[in-house]
C-alpha cells in the first residue's frame, strides 16, 4: 500500500498510479499501463485536478489530443470477457 497524498509523483508513475508528464512519458506510461493490465477497451481520463485553472486544464486537454491520442488511437481493443464468453 501507498499513501498516495505523500509519495512522490515519480513514485506514483512507476507504480502506474499517475500518468502524468511531457507528451512523449504519458505515450510510455499509457502503453506500460495497457501492457501490465492486459489492454484496455476505453481509457477514462480526469484532466482536472487540484487547483488547475481552466485554462491550463484546456491546455492540458489540447496537449493531450494533439500529441498524445494519436500515439495510443490504435492500440488494439479488447474484447471484454462478457462478450467473450457469450461468443463461445
Amino acid at each position: 500500500a501507498v499513501n498516495t497524498r505523500n509519495a512522490p509523483l515519480d513514485q506514483l508513475r512507476e507504480l502506474g498510479i499517475l500518468v502524468a508528464g511531457t507528451p512523449d512519458m504519458v505515450v510510455k506510461q499509457i502503453k506500460r499501463f495497457y501492457e501490465r493490465v492486459g489492454g484496455f477497451d476505453h481509457l477514462l481520463m480526469m484532466d482536472q485536478a487540484g487547483f488547475m485553472s481552466h485554462e491550463r486544464t484546456v491546455r492540458s486537454m489540447t496537449l493531450f489530443a494533439r500529441e498524445v491520442y494519436p500515439q495510443i488511437k490504435d492500440l488494439p481493443r479488447t474484447t471484454p470477457l462478457r462478450r467473450a464468453a457469450s461468443a463461445g
